[in-house]
């Protein structure tokens, strides 16, 4: 009876023992999985990270190659906006502008003042046209536009003198009224009422219908009635 118990408490014993040495085998591998795991996730995150690393080299390479490429393309079209600019100098030299065309341009410039309203900057303009083009097919409307720029800048005077000259001579142009309407005010307000009212009543005599014969109403003593 004795030796059955002792017999029973060694395989007792035993199989704990059995069973604890089991255990820290499973153990043991678990850890040992775990930090080969463990292993190559930190591996993957190195290889990772490297390969960020070099992608963000390649794009500053790229960048930097970019940037080259833009300064070279602005140095080329700079030097292209050179050489044509060059060209077309030498071009104006060996061809010059015909002097039709440089009569449209300098009418043109001034009449642009005409329209932005700088009026002094206008008449002179169109006066230093008339000395240069004293024969262009613009002559006529430059006659105009002098008197109505002298106008603009209460030159008076002045303004009579082309008006007045450019009625002489062209008494049916379609400017006419315009330019009677604008005579007959610089008179007015150039100390020469009597002309003056004068024009306007020509103006309205003559075209009743127009737009200036219509201002110039406004401008006219009322007549009695």
């Amino acid at each position: 009876m004795i030796q059955l118990k002792h017999t029973l408490l060694a395989l007792g014993l035993f199989t704990a023992f059995s069973a604890q040495a089991f255990s820290d085998n499973e153990a043991r591998k678990a850890i040992l999985e775990l930090r080969e795991q463990l292993k190559g996730t930190v591996q993957t995150v190195q290889e990772q990270q490297n390969r960020i690393t070099q992608l963000n080299d390649d794009l500053s390479k790229l960048r930097g190659q970019y940037e080259q490429s833009q300064n070279l393309l602005n140095s080329v079209k700079s030097d292209q906006e050179a050489g044509y600019a060059s060209i077309d100098k030498r071009l104006a030299t060996l061809e010059p502008i015909p002097p039709e065309v440089q009569a449209q341009q300098s009418y043109d410039a001034a009449f642009a003042l005409i329209q932005k309203g700088d009026y002094a900057a206008a008449l002179k303009a169109f006066d230093k046209h008339a000395r240069n083009f004293p024969n262009s097919a613009q002559a006529t409307e430059v006659l105009y536009w002098q008197g109505t720029a002298a106008y603009g800048t209460r030159n008076y005077k002045t303004a009579i003198t082309r008006l007045g000259s450019f009625l002489s001579k062209y008494p049916n142009h379609e400017k006419t009224p315009d330019a009677l309407l604008t005579l007959g005010s610089a008179q007015m307000e150039g100390g020469e009422k009597a002309k003056g009212l004068v024009t306007l009543k020509q103006l309205t005599d003559l075209y009743p219908n127009s737009e200036a014969a219509k201002t110039a109403a406004t401008l006219s003593p009322a007549k009695p009635k």
